[in-house]
């Protein structure tokens, strides 16, 4: 079979099990389309890129029973598009998000009938969740709905043979207030004394704040890595993995927590929808509250401090992923939704 995949940001790291079901022969082609142009646009200045993506939209609707992966937040303005798509075609929505009740919103209501479209879309539409609990919520739409995590490689993600010896705290993603970077920089400064450097992966609005601490404390930044080798090999010189957040940020799922495990190390994240499914708290790592600035130093002192429990921590982690998250184990479950969903 043929597959399009039609998200608003990159697609690889989300697909990762269905682009091994390509490289094995389950599917034939994977094609890829963006559907937010003008942003794109303004932010790359790419005009051969969006061109493209627009004439890909446009020719969607005029073709048919096409196999079509959708990557929209809810409730997007595309939302009459995306009715036609489901129209025409075979679809399949993935989703993160856990408030289908209505209490939250991430895309703002401009028009009337947009919330209800989106609630008529999902109705009886085959849709894949990445959590538990964005599973339950869609379902109560009366969405036909299949929970299936995000998945990674564990042969590129995998511990090390032996450590450096050196404290290293990692953080990876985007380096934004709402994440919770600040606690880390924080930490950073408080312990300027103390034998831990703070790496910071990613790109973002702190990006210049990091770079200029490098000069006077033990903070290191890397730039946004898309090698998944180079990253790897990032996770596997730091000792412990920590995901923050402020009390008013969601994380939806996490996939960098997944990725840590995978690599053998203990993790930290703030206690969220996704990372509360992930970990397993006092066994592979910690849950926080959200915005609780003491509870993440004590647990992240209390990981540095006792080596040999973040070890066995994060071979729990390890054990974990390869139960759950693997991407041959993940893309047997994107099978078996394809072919209910009448993929062909």
């Amino acid at each position: 079979m043929d597959l399009t995949i039609l998200h608003e940001y990159g697609a690889k790291r989300h697909y990762e099990a269905l682009f091994y079901l390509r490289d094995i022969g389950y599917i034939d082609d994977i094609s890829e389309i963006q559907f937010n142009i003008i942003q794109k646009f303004v932010q790359y200045r790419d005009v051969y890129t969006s061109m493209k993506n627009l004439k890909a939209l446009i020719d969607l609707i005029f073709l048919s029973n096409r196999n079509i992966i959708i990557g929209a937040a809810p409730y997007d303005p595309i939302i009459p598009y995306l009715i036609l798509l489901k129209k025409r075609h075979n679809v399949i929505y993935h989703s993160s998000w856990p408030y289908w009740n209505g209490s939250k919103y991430p895309k703002k209501i401009i028009y009337p009938y947009q919330k209800m479209l989106w609630e008529k879309y999902v109705e009886k539409l085959h849709v894949v969740t990445v959590t538990e609990t964005a599973n339950r919520s869609i379902k109560q739409l009366g969405a036909v709905s299949t929970y299936i995590p995000h998945s990674v490689n564990t042969q590129i993600f995998r511990p090390a043979n032996q450590k450096s010896g050196d404290h290293v705290v990692l953080y990876v993603g985007r380096l934004i207030v709402q994440k919770g970077v600040g606690y880390l920089l924080k930490l950073a400064y408080e312990w300027r004394q103390k034998d831990v450097e703070f790496w910071f992966v990613g790109e973002g609005e702190l990006k210049e704040q990091i770079e200029r601490m490098q000069n006077k404390y033990s903070v290191r930044y890397f730039p946004y890595i898309t090698c998944p080798e180079k990253l790897a090999e990032v996770y596997r010189k730091a000792d412990v993995f920590v995901l923050p957040a402020l009390p008013t940020y969601e994380e939806l799922f996490g996939i960098v927590l997944v990725e840590a495990m995978a690599c053998g190390l203990p993790v930290i994240a703030a206690n969220s929808v996704g990372p509360s499914e992930i970990i397993d708290h006092e066994l592979n790592g910690f849950l926080v509250p959200k915005g609780n600035e003491k509870e993440l130093e004590n647990c992240l002192s209390y990981l540095l401090e006792n080596p040999e429990i973040g070890r066995k921590m994060g071979l729990e982690g390890r054990m974990k992923v390869l139960k759950n998250y693997t991407v041959a184990n993940v893309a047997k479950l994107w099978q078996k939704v394809m072919l209910t969903a009448g993929f062909q």
